[in-house]
């Protein structure tokens, strides 16, 4: 279980990464 948690979050950030740098908009943070 703490392995699939650990690929869950390692994927999170790289989407949240990815999305970071191509879409830099003010409303990712105001969510």
């Amino acid at each position: 279980m703490v392995a699939f948690f650990k690929y869950f979050v390692q994927f999170e950030m790289e989407s949240l990464n990815a999305i970071m740098k191509f879409k830099p908009m003010p409303e990712t943070e105001k969510a």
